[in-house]
């Protein structure tokens, strides 16, 4: 039995937290763009205060874990597709509007979606259904309303790759939370993950922003990154990776709002048909039920 079939599923509380978790990270863009600062720097500067603000209440998580040999491969793997998902999606923002960075990166749970059979032994009714109407919804997000050169487009695409490892980052995260607790695994995996991208942080970029940008950033991280990856973490290990990844969704419904209502981005109609097709989806698949499938 694998370690993750352990932790009992309770979708109610566990879709609110997943949802909480996702709707703050939508407000990413209030707090990295007016810091100026680059992706390079802010990507390492966030798995850092994470991890470190987390790690005095990871030290006394119980109960305590075996580290073998498979948890530490696990702790390394998962720091690292979680450092490049960050790493890609936020530079996806600063290259096309937060609207198209943010859907892109939600091809996640039609991966998620595909792959749960296979790699949790997780089957959530409708999920496939619910994950495809969810991704037509991303169609009329990329097009030539949303999309108008090769720059959004590059973003665009570093959105979808930040969706592949986004998705491998929610099936390892699901398997190690039960090795070594919710705490531990976000803790650990965010300092290993700053560790991973500090060699490429420009930390000049940090002396040319004035003390009030680096401090709204700094609330941003500890608000979305802290607050916002306990509630995830937490509702993870309650619903499994399937539904998590599709109430995800709340992300880039709040950040689509926040682009077109701060940011004044462009918003065509078909795109909020799109978003239409994201929220029935989303509302779908939280409140259809699971199964374990047999081994």
């Amino acid at each position: 039995m694998r370690d993750s079939e352990n932790v009992p599923l309770t979708p109610v509380a566990g879709s609110i937290e997943v949802a909480l978790a996702a709707s703050l990270w939508g407000c990413w863009s209030l707090f990295l763009r007016p810091s100026g600062l680059p992706a390079l720097a802010t990507a390492p500067a966030v798995f850092l205060i994470i991890g470190v603000l987390l790690l005095p209440y990871a030290f006394r998580e119980a109960p305590r874990p075996v580290w073998k040999r498979s948890t530490v491969t696990m702790l390394i793997v998962y720091s690292a597709v979680d450092a490049a998902n960050v790493l890609m999606f936020f530079t996806a923002m600063e290259l096309t509007t937060v609207a198209v960075a943010v859907l892109t990166h939600y091809m996640m749970p039609l991966i998620v979606a595909l792959l749960a059979p296979m790699i949790e032994r997780e089957r959530v009714r409708g999920a496939m259904v619910a994950a495809l109407i969810a991704t037509l919804g991303l169609i009329p997000i990329l097009g030539p309303g949303m999309i108008s050169s090769k720059k959004e487009l590059a973003g665009a695409l570093l959105g979808m790759l930040s969706a592949v490892a986004y998705s491998t980052s929610v099936f390892v995260g699901r398997r190690l939370m039960p090795r070594i607790g919710v705490l531990r695994a976000l803790s650990y995996h965010a300092v290993l993950g700053g560790m991973l991208l500090l060699p490429a942080c420009p930390f000049g970029a940090f002396n040319a922003r004035p003390m009030k940008a680096l401090l709204w950033v700094f609330l941003g991280m500890v608000l979305l990154g802290v607050t916002g990856g306990v509630l995830y973490m937490r509702g993870l290990s309650r619903v499994g990776a399937t539904r998590a990844a599709i109430l995800t969704y709340f992300e880039p419904l709040v950040a689509m709002t926040v682009g077109w209502w701060v940011w004044h981005e462009r918003l065509t109609p078909m795109a909020l048909a799109g978003a239409a097709l994201i929220i029935a989806a989303g509302v779908w698949i939280s409140r259809a039920p699971s199964r374990r499938l047999a081994e």
